[in-house]
């Protein structure tokens, strides 16, 4: 994950209210196994993921001294998405083997776009850079949609996304 913070500061400049605009990127790959190699069942896939998400959060910053704790709201608009799965395998049943096979992109949402989000944080100056480190929750606020998988034939619902995420940086 990458991204940078613009702030606006509705009072003094380390402490009270701020607007944040926090754009990133995130980059996600996983690669997969089931079944056993040499068996009657085996499959592999390489999962890839990308988002670019837009946040915007109300942040409450409690304290002005040195170490700056805060509380923070808002919600994040997942602007673009580009994933893929490939995957490769065989597949043994009803009297005969089957190769497996899977190319898949998708480029596109379904369904909402929007997460909401809180978090806690603490900021420590150390003199001109300030290393903020928070702790968020996010919820995908779209509902739990099904997904027929291609290799049983049979459907399955998809967990609803709930995600804890600890970001850290560099502010100047």
């Amino acid at each position: 994950m990458a991204g940078f913070d613009i702030g606006y500061n509705f009072q003094n400049y380390r402490r009270g209210w701020s607007l944040r605009l926090q754009p990133n990127f995130i980059a996600i790959r996983n690669n997969s196994k089931s079944g056993t190699y040499g068996t009657g069942y085996y499959m592999e896939f390489k999962w890839r993921t990308q988002y670019a998400n837009l946040p915007m959060l109300v942040r409450y910053t409690i304290t002005d001294g040195k170490i700056r704790p805060f509380a923070e709201i808002g919600a994040s608009w997942n602007v673009w998405r580009h994933s893929s799965v490939g995957g490769s395998g065989l597949d043994c049943r009803d009297g005969g083997c089957y190769p497996f096979e899977i190319k898949r992109t998708d480029a596109n949402f379904e369904g909402n776009r929007f997460n909401a989000l809180a978090g806690a944080g603490v900021q420590i100056d150390m003199g001109k850079v300030t290393i903020p480190i928070t702790v968020r929750v996010l919820d995908n606020l779209k509902k739990r949609e099904s997904v027929l998988d291609p290799g049983t034939g049979s459907e399955y619902k998809l967990p609803k996304v709930r995600m804890v995420q600890v970001t850290t940086g560099v502010a100047f």
